[in-house]
């Protein structure tokens, strides 16, 4: 969920109307109104207009999902995509339990390798075109 709230930016949504209009509340009422007006904002659950699930605050939503857009599920992802265990030997446990730092050196080290394999194959493409180009006038 790249840009969540990018859309946002430099709008007047309910948690700044709220902040402006609504009288001293008590910590626990604020805590709720605000938690209310950040749904709506951000499109999780409108309060406002859909009364069918009272416990609504309380519950789960898709757009709340994090964990596929979580660092653990990123770097779970990398590891596998990337060959880590072939390419450097870490099984996923040890490579998680590597800083975050040495995760993404590794990561830029294998995509850099990446690259520089598939260069010969890019050029021979090339040239295979141009030949066929050049065949064809």
């Amino acid at each position: 969920m790249p840009g969540f709230g990018l859309g946002r930016v430099g709008t007047k949504g309910q948690v700044e109307q709220l902040l402006e209009t609504t009288p001293k509340l008590d910590s626990i009422s604020a805590q709720l109104v605000l938690r209310d007006a950040y749904d709506i904002d951000y499109g999780i659950y409108d309060h406002l207009n859909d009364r069918s699930r009272p416990l609504a605050l309380a519950a789960r939503f898709d757009k709340e999902d994090y964990h596929e857009y979580g660092g653990l599920y990123r770097a779970i992802y990398q590891y596998n995509v990337n060959e880590i265990y072939k390419r450097w030997g870490y099984t996923v446990d040890q490579f998680l339990a590597l800083p975050r730092e040495i995760h993404r050196l590794i990561l830029r080290i294998t995509a850099e390798d990446a690259n520089r394999a598939t260069l010969p194959t890019e050029q021979q493409i090339r040239q295979l075109q141009q030949n066929q180009n050049t065949r064809k006038t």
